[in-house]
């Protein structure tokens, strides 16, 4: 509950806004600044139209009344260092994503849709950092050349002052670019806007959001009335700035009971932002989810329908993979030849199990990966299956020093029996995954041995600081909560292991099914067994 000064009939904003502009009068060039306080230009009291040219300061967004902008955002200060764009906002809203991106292919095709389905010329996409879709529309906007408003937020969460807020200026002024959205003349900074059409498609503006700012004693003692103003402090301020900010909501996903619900019964409840329309996105099926807001006047269903195409794994494997597949390199029937196997000979073989990945690949720049996403491209795909293709087209298992004290980099393998992996699977929460999946590459025992693999000693720290430096790559600590036993009977071998260099009958790979066994037995000559039940 904000206990502040009415904004119609007092002074105390004002004031405040006039000390914030003289402690930054000697920040360079800020003589040059408008300063609004709300929806009105401090200087000459107008109200805001739409859109303004130049450098601005403003108290709240100034397209809101005061009592609306102090209900959404409390007493913000926001810094244009290219102006205001005259254009129809579009906020881009979501709940959060899974941990796994690649397993959210509906919601990259709704937001590739939203960005493809905004004007180029008149409409601007919003995104404020720390919002759930932030990075992906900022990157789906230069992508497809769609104009960009881009909100930064101070790290600040205690309220500060106005000598506080003219440093915040101070430090955000000296640091931004000042390449400005459109050529500015010393008449721009006193001119109309310019009009929506004389913006560039692509143009990206840059607003800066300051901590929250307390009113001085003397503005709350004023003579003048208060009002109570309810601030929806307890949400996000990232995504109150989003659904403040825009004359359009593209809600791509909003969770029962989130915070992007709570934002949305808050919108249709405000008299001045129910009017801004809400466009909320159906399921993969279909289906508008059920948050309990569809009889709103100002909440439309956003429906789309999947592309038509088959829904199996192969569709799936990254197109790269799929495209190069040669059947000329198709062994022989599984019957025709014997050979060991980590089925028939267990004792023979260590086994090395892949999963899923998160994120880009090893040495895979993020934003390639975010493209990726967010053009649909099968190549984003991350699961165990795509993992292992990965490898097998390589030719190459990669060494990893995750999870290894020291650093050192190492390929793990396990003893363990494959017939045993299904029922001694495990989840480790704390590293949110599980282990002995029923995906990897078996190589024959004898050969990573005379290649210098060693069994593992599990100890404590007295352990390993009595284990020389040659050996400790292959010391695991126990007893750590890290989940580790002996049990895991564990093997490892120092660097990348060269699959391609080895006899091919010392390498069998293993996969969870027989349509599996049938996708990545035709990329490889390398014999492909399921992982039985």
């Amino acid at each position: 509950m904000l206990n502040v000064p009415n904004t119609e009939n007092s002074p105390a904003f004002t004031d405040v806004m006039l000390e914030v502009k003289r402690l930054s009068s000697g920040i360079p060039e800020s003589d040059h600044w408008r300063w609004f306080v709300f929806d009105k230009d401090l200087t000459s009291g107008d109200r805001y139209g739409n859109g303004s040219v130049g450098p601005i300061v403003s108290l709240g967004l100034p397209w809101l009344s005061a009592e609306c902008s102090l209900r959404w955002l409390g007493s913000r200060i926001f810094f244009w260092p290219q102006g205001m764009p005259r254009r129809h906002r579009v906020s881009i809203v979501s709940s959060r994503l899974k941990e796994r991106l690649d397993g959210e292919s509906w919601w990259f095709d709704l937001l590739r849709t939203a960005t493809l389905r905004s004007d180029p010329t008149h409409d601007v996409l919003c995104a404020v950092a720390g919002s759930a879709a932030y990075r992906f529309v900022c990157r789906a906007a230069a992508i497809f050349g769609r104009s960009l408003l881009e909100f930064q937020l101070d790290a600040t969460e205690q309220t500060v002052g106005p000598g506080d807020i003219a440093a915040w200026l101070a430090g955000t002024a000296g640091c931004v670019r000042w390449d400005s959205a459109v050529a500015v003349t010393d008449a721009d900074l006193v001119s109309e806007p310019v009009i929506a059409e004389s913006y560039a498609s692509g143009t990206h503006w840059s607003v800066f959001a300051s901590p929250a700012m307390t009113m001085s004693d003397n503005s709350v003692k004023s003579d003048a009335p208060t009002v109570e103003v309810v601030e929806s402090a307890a949400q996000p301020i990232a995504d109150r700035i989003l659904f403040a900010a825009g004359d359009r909501l593209q809600v791509l996903r909003a969770r029962s009971g989130g915070a992007i619900q709570a934002l949305l019964m808050q919108h249709v409840r405000d008299p001045e932002r129910c009017k801004s329309l809400v466009m909320l996105a159906s399921d993969v099926a279909g289906q508008i989810p059920a948050i309990g807001l569809e009889a709103h006047g100002c909440m439309v269903p956003w429906l789309l329908k999947p592309s038509d195409g088959v829904d199996s794994a192969e569709q799936h494997q990254p197109r790269r993979i799929k495209d190069n597949t040669r059947t000329d390199r198709t062994p022989t029937a599984q019957g025709s030849r014997a050979i060991s196997t980590p089925l028939s000979h267990p004792d023979a073989w260590l086994l090395h199990w892949t999963r899923s990945t998160v994120g880009p690949w090893p040495h895979q720049a993020e934003q390639e990966f975010n493209d990726e996403l967010i053009l649909g491209c099968r190549s984003s795909d991350r699961s165990a299956l795509a993992t292992l293709l990965r490898i097998v087209t390589a030719g190459c298992l990669w060494s990893s020093s995750a999870t290894i004290r020291g650093g050192f980099q190492v390929v793990s393998f396990t003893e363990v029996p494959l017939h045993e992996f299904r029922h001694r699977r495990a989840y480790r929460k704390h590293r949110r995954r599980y282990d002995f999946e029923p995906w990897g590459i078996a190589i024959r025992r004898d050969i990573l041995i005379s290649a210098g693999a060693r069994r593992v000693e599990y100890g404590d720290e007295e352990t390993w600081q009595s284990t020389h430096e040659a050996a400790r790559p292959f010391f695991q600590n126990v007893g750590l909560g890290d989940g580790w036993t002996k049990d895991e009977r564990e093997w490892r071998i120092a660097n990348h292991v060269q699959l391609h260099k080895l006899p091919e009958s010392a390498v069998v790979v293993f996969v969870d099914s027989e349509e599996s066994r049938v996708i990545v037995q035709k990329q490889t000559a390398w014999h492909v067994i399921v992982v039985p039940d």
